[in-house]
């Protein structure tokens, strides 16, 4: 499919780089997080919880082969919070890294990216 495929009714693959890149330090970008979860089939009318988006990873590595893998928390962020890093991988290929300052929000950003990559068939 094309840059211009959608998954949900007006995301595209740009729409979904720039969820990934939200600041969650601000309330509006986290609030716009849990809106585009709420999005996705699976989740709607749902609160998610950490647990819930980390069950969704497990199913999708064992449907598709795409994992949060070398999981770190890194140094000092912005402000000298520490952060996190999640590597997303399909088998042994790169996808994507991802990065919050809460498993929540790097969590909340696999499961968007997942999604996207096997209902929108996009690469990267």
């Amino acid at each position: 499919m094309s840059e211009g495929a959608h998954f949900i009714q007006g995301c595209t693959m740009a729409k979904v780089k720039e969820i990934l890149l939200l600041d969650c330090r601000k309330e509006e970008n986290l609030e716009e997080l849990k809106e585009m979860l709420q999005k996705l089939p699976f989740l709607a009318g749902k609160s998610p919880t950490t647990d819930m988006l980390e069950s969704i990873m497990h199913k999708y590595d064992a449907k598709y082969g795409i994992s949060c893998d070398m999981i770190l928390r890194l140094g000092s962020g912005a402000g000298g919070k520490k952060y996190y890093s999640f590597h997303i991988k399909k088998g042994e290929h790169h996808l994507r890294m991802v990065y919050g300052l809460t498993l929540f929000e790097c969590l909340a950003k696999s499961v968007i990216y997942s999604y996207f990559m096997t209902k929108g068939k996009q690469d990267g």
